[in-house]
């Protein structure tokens, strides 16, 4: 990570930011569309902050993650997450 951030591959912002991003793709013929966005939260304890975890996980995906963000030090693998918004998004 350190050498990311020293060659300008990754830089930091000056505050925090949410960043916006839209993937657009095919699936059996159909155009796709997915928006979301990517920030940063804080990890706290289990049933205590606001990031509830996900019903469903499988352990070795959560184990390949955790040693890749302890190899590299970095999360380089977003979360997906769900959530409600009162006003219609695209």
């Amino acid at each position: 990570m350190s050498h990311w951030l020293s060659e300008g591959i990754f830089v930091q912002d000056r505050k925090p930011s949410f960043y916006c991003y839209e993937v657009r793709y095919r699936v059996e013929g159909q155009d796709r569309k997915m928006l979301g966005f990517l920030g940063a939260v804080k990890i706290e304890e289990l049933g205590k902050g606001k990031v509830h975890p996900h019903e469903m996980t499988y352990s070795k995906p959560k184990s390949d993650r955790l040693n890749i963000l302890r190899y590299c030090n970095a999360n380089t693998s977003p979360i997906f997450s769900i959530y409600s918004s009162k006003e219609k998004v695209a």
